[in-house]
Protein backbone atom coordinates (compact mmCIF):
# COMPACT_ATOMS: atom_id res chain seq x y z
CA UNK A 1 0.00 0.00 0.00
CA UNK A 2 2.82 2.40 0.93
CA UNK A 3 4.54 1.71 -2.40
CA UNK A 4 1.37 2.59 -4.34
CA UNK A 5 1.00 5.84 -2.38
CA UNK A 6 4.59 6.89 -3.15
CA UNK A 7 4.14 6.12 -6.88
CA UNK A 8 0.91 8.17 -6.98
CA UNK A 9 2.58 11.18 -5.35
CA UNK A 10 5.45 10.99 -7.86
CA UNK A 11 3.06 11.06 -10.79
CA UNK A 12 1.18 14.05 -9.43
CA UNK A 13 4.43 15.94 -8.95
CA UNK A 14 5.45 15.31 -12.55
CA UNK A 15 2.07 16.42 -13.90
CA UNK A 16 1.90 19.59 -11.74
CA UNK A 17 5.28 21.29 -11.61
CA UNK A 18 6.11 23.69 -8.84
CA UNK A 19 5.04 27.35 -9.36
CA UNK A 20 7.47 29.27 -11.57
CA UNK A 21 8.99 26.14 -13.05
CA UNK A 22 8.52 25.59 -16.79
CA UNK A 23 7.11 22.22 -17.79
CA UNK A 24 9.59 19.77 -19.28
CA UNK A 25 9.72 19.83 -23.11
CA UNK A 26 9.21 16.73 -25.19
CA UNK A 27 12.17 15.66 -27.30
CA UNK A 28 12.17 17.43 -30.70
CA UNK A 29 10.97 15.31 -33.61
CA UNK A 30 13.14 15.13 -36.75
CA UNK A 31 11.72 17.29 -39.57
CA UNK A 32 9.71 15.43 -42.19
CA UNK A 33 11.54 14.94 -45.50
CA UNK A 34 10.57 17.31 -48.30
CA UNK A 35 8.31 15.90 -50.97
CA UNK A 36 10.12 15.35 -54.25
CA UNK A 37 9.10 17.50 -57.19
CA UNK A 38 6.88 15.73 -59.69
CA UNK A 39 8.21 15.00 -63.16
CA UNK A 40 11.60 13.80 -64.36
CA UNK A 41 13.39 17.15 -64.20
CA UNK A 42 16.28 17.46 -61.76
CA UNK A 43 18.00 20.62 -60.61
CA UNK A 44 21.70 21.21 -61.15
CA UNK A 45 24.00 22.80 -58.60
CA UNK A 46 23.12 26.29 -59.84
CA UNK A 47 19.41 25.61 -59.36
CA UNK A 48 18.63 25.34 -63.07
CA UNK A 49 16.72 22.34 -64.44
CA UNK A 50 19.01 19.78 -66.04
CA UNK A 51 18.27 18.32 -69.49
CA UNK A 52 16.82 14.80 -69.38
CA UNK A 53 19.79 13.57 -71.42
CA UNK A 54 23.42 14.61 -70.89
CA UNK A 55 25.41 16.66 -73.39
CA UNK A 56 25.88 16.11 -76.33
CA UNK A 57 22.79 13.91 -76.85
CA UNK A 58 19.50 15.04 -78.45
CA UNK A 59 16.09 14.39 -76.86
CA UNK A 60 12.95 12.79 -78.35
CA UNK A 61 10.04 15.20 -77.94
CA UNK A 62 7.19 13.73 -80.04
CA UNK A 63 6.28 10.40 -81.65
CA UNK A 64 3.38 9.59 -83.97
CA UNK A 65 3.17 5.80 -83.99
CA UNK A 66 -0.59 5.37 -84.60
CA UNK A 67 -1.61 7.61 -87.51
CA UNK A 68 -5.22 8.85 -87.14
CA UNK A 69 -7.69 7.75 -89.81
CA UNK A 70 -8.95 9.96 -92.61
CA UNK A 71 -7.59 13.38 -93.50
CA UNK A 72 -6.75 13.98 -89.83
CA UNK A 73 -3.80 11.62 -90.26
CA UNK A 74 -1.98 13.60 -92.97
CA UNK A 75 0.99 14.51 -90.76
CA UNK A 76 3.47 15.26 -93.57
CA UNK A 77 1.00 17.56 -95.32
CA UNK A 78 1.18 15.99 -98.78
CA UNK A 79 -2.60 15.80 -99.11
CA UNK A 80 -3.00 12.09 -98.39
CA UNK A 81 -3.07 10.13 -95.16
CA UNK A 82 -0.74 7.12 -95.11
CA UNK A 83 -0.74 4.79 -92.11
CA UNK A 84 2.98 4.14 -92.56
CA UNK A 85 4.43 7.17 -94.33
CA UNK A 86 2.96 9.75 -91.93
CA UNK A 87 4.63 8.29 -88.86
CA UNK A 88 7.32 10.58 -87.44
CA UNK A 89 9.75 11.15 -84.58
CA UNK A 90 10.65 14.65 -83.45
CA UNK A 91 13.87 15.44 -81.57
CA UNK A 92 15.46 18.60 -80.17
CA UNK A 93 18.81 19.84 -78.95
CA UNK A 94 18.05 20.43 -75.22
CA UNK A 95 21.46 21.93 -74.43
CA UNK A 96 22.91 25.43 -74.45
CA UNK A 97 25.64 24.36 -76.88
CA UNK A 98 25.46 23.02 -80.44
CA UNK A 99 25.49 19.24 -80.99
CA UNK A 100 26.19 17.03 -84.02
CA UNK A 101 23.71 14.27 -84.92
CA UNK A 102 26.12 12.41 -87.21
CA UNK A 103 25.86 8.67 -86.54
CA UNK A 104 22.92 8.81 -84.12
CA UNK A 105 20.27 6.22 -84.92
CA UNK A 106 16.51 5.90 -84.37
CA UNK A 107 15.22 2.31 -84.43
CA UNK A 108 12.20 0.26 -83.38
CA UNK A 109 12.10 -3.04 -81.49
CA UNK A 110 12.09 -5.13 -84.65
CA UNK A 111 15.44 -3.60 -85.64
CA UNK A 112 16.99 -5.26 -82.58
CA UNK A 113 15.70 -8.73 -83.51
CA UNK A 114 17.50 -11.24 -85.70
CA UNK A 115 16.22 -14.13 -87.80
CA UNK A 116 17.54 -17.69 -87.55
CA UNK A 117 20.49 -16.80 -89.76
CA UNK A 118 21.45 -13.83 -87.61
CA UNK A 119 20.21 -11.24 -90.10
CA UNK A 120 18.03 -8.27 -89.22
CA UNK A 121 14.34 -9.05 -89.60
CA UNK A 122 12.44 -7.42 -92.44
CA UNK A 123 10.00 -4.66 -91.64
CA UNK A 124 12.30 -2.90 -89.18
CA UNK A 125 12.34 0.88 -88.77
CA UNK A 126 15.86 2.30 -88.66
CA UNK A 127 17.33 5.69 -89.54
CA UNK A 128 20.91 6.91 -89.09
CA UNK A 129 21.61 10.64 -89.23
CA UNK A 130 24.20 12.15 -91.54
CA UNK A 131 26.30 15.08 -90.35
CA UNK A 132 23.87 17.63 -88.98
CA UNK A 133 24.72 20.33 -86.45
CA UNK A 134 21.84 21.41 -84.21
CA UNK A 135 21.93 24.76 -82.47
CA UNK A 136 20.42 25.08 -78.93
CA UNK A 137 16.69 24.42 -79.06
CA UNK A 138 16.71 23.53 -82.76
CA UNK A 139 14.16 20.90 -83.81
CA UNK A 140 14.37 17.94 -86.22
CA UNK A 141 11.54 15.79 -87.59
CA UNK A 142 12.16 12.35 -89.12
CA UNK A 143 9.27 10.94 -91.19
CA UNK A 144 8.84 7.30 -92.17
CA UNK A 145 8.37 8.65 -95.69
CA UNK A 146 6.63 5.69 -97.36
CA UNK A 147 4.95 7.05 -100.53
CA UNK A 148 5.37 10.60 -99.24
CA UNK A 149 5.55 13.76 -101.35
CA UNK A 150 7.41 16.80 -100.12
CA UNK A 151 7.37 20.56 -100.28
CA UNK A 152 10.49 22.41 -99.18
CA UNK A 153 13.94 21.08 -98.24
CA UNK A 154 14.11 17.50 -96.94
CA UNK A 155 17.18 15.44 -96.04
CA UNK A 156 17.84 11.71 -95.76
CA UNK A 157 20.51 9.34 -94.47
CA UNK A 158 22.94 10.61 -97.12
CA UNK A 159 22.73 14.28 -96.29
CA UNK A 160 21.00 16.89 -94.16
CA UNK A 161 18.63 19.45 -95.69
CA UNK A 162 20.30 22.78 -96.56
CA UNK A 163 17.92 24.67 -94.27
CA UNK A 164 14.75 24.37 -92.22
CA UNK A 165 11.38 23.58 -93.78
CA UNK A 166 8.83 26.38 -93.40
CA UNK A 167 5.97 23.86 -93.67
CA UNK A 168 7.15 22.48 -90.30
CA UNK A 169 7.85 25.72 -88.42
CA UNK A 170 11.41 25.87 -89.77
CA UNK A 171 12.46 22.49 -88.37
CA UNK A 172 14.98 20.34 -90.21
CA UNK A 173 13.02 17.55 -91.92
CA UNK A 174 14.36 14.09 -92.83
CA UNK A 175 12.83 11.25 -94.84
CA UNK A 176 13.60 7.61 -93.94
CA UNK A 177 12.53 6.69 -97.50
CA UNK A 178 11.06 3.38 -96.43
CA UNK A 179 9.99 1.33 -99.44
CA UNK A 180 7.59 -1.05 -97.70
CA UNK A 181 4.38 -0.31 -95.84
CA UNK A 182 5.40 -3.05 -93.40
CA UNK A 183 8.38 -1.01 -92.26
CA UNK A 184 6.35 0.79 -89.65
CA UNK A 185 5.93 1.25 -85.92
CA UNK A 186 3.48 -1.13 -84.27
CA UNK A 187 0.41 0.64 -82.88
CA UNK A 188 -0.22 -1.69 -79.94
CA UNK A 189 3.27 -2.22 -78.56
CA UNK A 190 6.69 -1.07 -79.77
CA UNK A 191 9.50 1.32 -78.98
CA UNK A 192 11.78 3.96 -80.45
CA UNK A 193 15.40 3.75 -79.38
CA UNK A 194 17.82 6.64 -79.78
CA UNK A 195 21.43 5.43 -79.79
CA UNK A 196 24.82 6.98 -80.44
CA UNK A 197 27.22 6.39 -83.33
CA UNK A 198 28.89 3.85 -81.04
CA UNK A 199 25.57 2.01 -80.64
CA UNK A 200 25.22 3.11 -77.01
CA UNK A 201 21.58 3.62 -75.92
CA UNK A 202 20.57 7.17 -74.99
CA UNK A 203 16.77 7.16 -74.73
CA UNK A 204 14.01 4.57 -75.09
CA UNK A 205 10.37 5.56 -75.63
CA UNK A 206 8.04 2.56 -75.44
CA UNK A 207 4.29 2.01 -75.48
CA UNK A 208 2.00 -0.94 -74.86
CA UNK A 209 3.22 -4.19 -73.32
CA UNK A 210 6.62 -4.74 -74.93
CA UNK A 211 8.63 -7.85 -74.18
CA UNK A 212 12.25 -7.23 -73.32
CA UNK A 213 14.08 -3.98 -72.80
CA UNK A 214 17.36 -2.24 -73.67
CA UNK A 215 20.15 -2.83 -71.17
CA UNK A 216 22.05 0.15 -69.77
CA UNK A 217 19.70 2.72 -71.27
CA UNK A 218 19.85 5.80 -69.02
CA UNK A 219 16.43 7.20 -69.96
CA UNK A 220 13.46 4.84 -70.43
CA UNK A 221 10.01 6.40 -70.78
CA UNK A 222 6.59 4.77 -71.01
CA UNK A 223 4.42 6.72 -73.44
CA UNK A 224 0.64 6.64 -73.11
CA UNK A 225 -1.46 4.68 -75.59
CA UNK A 226 -2.56 7.25 -78.15
CA UNK A 227 -4.70 5.89 -80.97
CA UNK A 228 -5.91 9.22 -82.35
CA UNK A 229 -2.93 11.51 -81.76
CA UNK A 230 0.81 11.62 -81.22
CA UNK A 231 2.52 11.54 -77.84
CA UNK A 232 4.44 14.70 -77.06
CA UNK A 233 6.55 16.45 -74.48
CA UNK A 234 5.20 19.86 -73.54
CA UNK A 235 8.54 21.15 -72.23
CA UNK A 236 12.22 20.22 -72.25
CA UNK A 237 11.80 18.73 -68.78
CA UNK A 238 8.27 17.28 -68.86
CA UNK A 239 6.74 13.84 -69.37
CA UNK A 240 5.45 12.41 -72.63
CA UNK A 241 1.67 12.63 -72.84
CA UNK A 242 -1.09 12.46 -75.41
CA UNK A 243 -1.07 15.42 -77.78
CA UNK A 244 -3.51 18.19 -76.95
CA UNK A 245 -6.16 17.92 -79.64
CA UNK A 246 -6.78 21.52 -80.67
CA UNK A 247 -9.36 21.52 -83.44
CA UNK A 248 -8.28 19.06 -86.12
CA UNK A 249 -4.62 19.03 -85.09
CA UNK A 250 -3.60 15.78 -83.40
CA UNK A 251 0.15 16.22 -83.82
CA UNK A 252 2.59 19.09 -84.33
CA UNK A 253 5.79 17.97 -86.11
CA UNK A 254 8.50 20.60 -85.89
CA UNK A 255 6.50 22.93 -83.66
CA UNK A 256 8.12 22.13 -80.32
CA UNK A 257 8.64 25.50 -78.65
CA UNK A 258 11.31 25.87 -76.01
CA UNK A 259 13.25 28.58 -74.24
CA UNK A 260 16.54 27.70 -75.98
CA UNK A 261 15.32 28.47 -79.48
CA UNK A 262 17.00 31.31 -81.33
CA UNK A 263 17.65 32.21 -84.98
CA UNK A 264 20.37 30.01 -86.48
CA UNK A 265 23.03 30.94 -89.00
CA UNK A 266 24.31 28.75 -91.82
CA UNK A 267 23.23 25.32 -93.00
CA UNK A 268 22.44 22.17 -91.06
CA UNK A 269 25.84 20.74 -91.98
CA UNK A 270 27.83 23.63 -90.52
CA UNK A 271 30.75 22.16 -88.60
CA UNK A 272 30.95 24.86 -85.94
CA UNK A 273 28.36 26.32 -83.59
CA UNK A 274 27.42 29.90 -84.26
CA UNK A 275 29.57 32.39 -82.39
CA UNK A 276 28.35 34.62 -79.62
CA UNK A 277 28.33 38.36 -80.50
CA UNK A 278 31.66 39.99 -79.69
CA UNK A 279 31.84 43.37 -77.90
CA UNK A 280 32.66 46.37 -80.07
CA UNK A 281 36.26 47.62 -79.84
CA UNK A 282 36.87 50.61 -77.59
CA UNK A 283 36.72 53.90 -79.55
CA UNK A 284 39.95 55.82 -80.13
CA UNK A 285 40.64 58.85 -77.95
CA UNK A 286 39.12 62.06 -79.15
CA UNK A 287 36.49 60.30 -81.32
CA UNK A 288 32.90 59.72 -80.30
CA UNK A 289 32.05 56.07 -79.64
CA UNK A 290 28.98 54.27 -80.91
CA UNK A 291 26.58 52.14 -78.95
CA UNK A 292 26.13 48.58 -80.06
Amino acid sequence: MLAHTIMLLSLLAAADPTPGQAPAKEPAKPPASRPQASGPAKASEDGQAKPLVPFPHPLITEVLYAVPTGSEGDANGDGARNATGDEFIEIVNPHKRAIDLAGYTLSDKRASEKDKKGHAKSGAVRFTFPKCVLQPGQVVVVFNGFEGKWTGPVGDQLGAPPKGNESFAGALVFDMKNKSERSALANNADWILLSTRGDEPVQLVRWGTVEGTVANCPLIEDAPNAVRSSVQRTSLYGHLESHDQEGDYRFSPGRFENELQRPTIGSATSTTPEREPQPAPAPAKGKPGTKK
